[in-house]
């Protein structure tokens, strides 16, 4: 809050200070014609007095000074204050926390039985229509008459039950039913991944009898067949195991298994496949004849070239 107010007023001001400067220099004044010296002088002269020091000649000047200055009043004011003060400011902030976690209970107990809602009926009629598989009989009988007897306690005598009994209910569930529910995934999803390693190994077989890749060594080929017959391998034990097991009982591979496998198979062997054409050797170049001759001399055996009729006279 304010407690003090002025008004400070700041302005400047030229003030003249009188100083003494030594005057300028007067001019030389000129020199007497001297006198005769056959002119008489008077019979006496006055006693000249003892001449004295001239006095320095001096003149009035003004100095120019800029000097600064200020006034402070004092200013009459009162305040008036609209607004909360800290302490009230806070207690509003407390109260809406408080609020906040009021509703924060009542929207967790809303979802929690939604929550519990949603998979008494959705389990009911899956674990009596697709997902009977998923679940060995016996067990799959007594969740779908406790989720039968659930839903209509909900709309009885827990339709204004607590958050901590909805929960409760609920993990109980999921601990049957959440497998049920990764069974079922990966029923469904399990032959797609038989299907695409089939469509893999034929694409795989059929590149190396490509003329194009004609230009591949046997290691290389030998390379690519040996990691196609590893993931062969896995899918036929996987095949095997899918046949002996019941499916309301896990397998001991994920459908992220498979994934990685497939994946690990196409990242070793599509380097492989694009191992460039290796360019053709350079055929070495003839070496010259030794026989040939140079063009400046001539070939052994060979007449040297005819004189000129001059060089003949000069022989003559």
């Amino acid at each position: 809050m304010l407690k003090e107010a002025n008004i400070i007023e700041k302005w400047q001001e030229e003030e003249k200070i009188a100083i003494k400067k030594a005057a300028p220099p007067k001019p030389a004044e000129a020199p007497k014609p001297e006198e005769k010296k056959d002119e008489a002088k008077p019979a006496e002269e006055a006693p000249k007095e003892a001449e004295k020091p001239a006095a320095a000649d001096t003149v009035q000047e003004y100095e120019t000074k800029i000097k600064k200055k200020q006034t402070t009043a004092a200013i009459n004011f009162s305040q008036s204050f609209f607004g909360m003060v800290p302490e009230d400011i806070k207690k509003c902030i407390e109260a809406e926390a408080a609020l906040h976690k009021l509703d924060r209970k009542y929207l967790d107990l809303k979802e929690s039985k939604n929550n519990l809602e949603t998979i008494c009926y959705k389990y009911r009629d899956g674990l009596q229509g697709s997902m009977a598989p998923y679940l060995e009989e016996q067990a799959r009988v007594a969740v779908v008459a406790e989720l039968v007897k659930t839903a209509d306690w909900l709309y009885g005598e827990g339709e204004e039950s607590t958050y901590e009994e909805y929960t409760k209910r609920y993990t109980e569930f999921m601990k049957v039913l959440d497998p049920v529910k990764k069974r079922s995934i990966f029923h469904e999803e399990i032959p797609e991944r038989f299907a695409l390693f089939e469509t893999c190994q034929k694409w795989t077989l059929g590149r190396l009898e490509e003329p194009a890749l004609a230009h591949l060594t046997e290691e290389q080929r030998k390379t690519v067949n040996d990691k196609l017959a590893i993931v062969a391998e896995f899918m036929g034990n996987l095949q095997a195991e899918l046949n002996k097991i019941a499916k309301h009982q896990d397998c001991s591979v994920s459908v992220a298994d498979v994934d990685s496998k497939l994946r690990i198979l196409k990242a070793e062997i599509d380097p492989i496949f694009a191992t460039p054409v290796p360019k053709p050797a350079e055929e070495p170049k003839p070496e010259e004849k030794k026989s040939e001759a140079k063009p400046d001399e001539p070939m052994d055996g060979a007449s040297a070239p005819e004189a000129k009729p001059e060089q003949q006279q000069q022989q003559n």
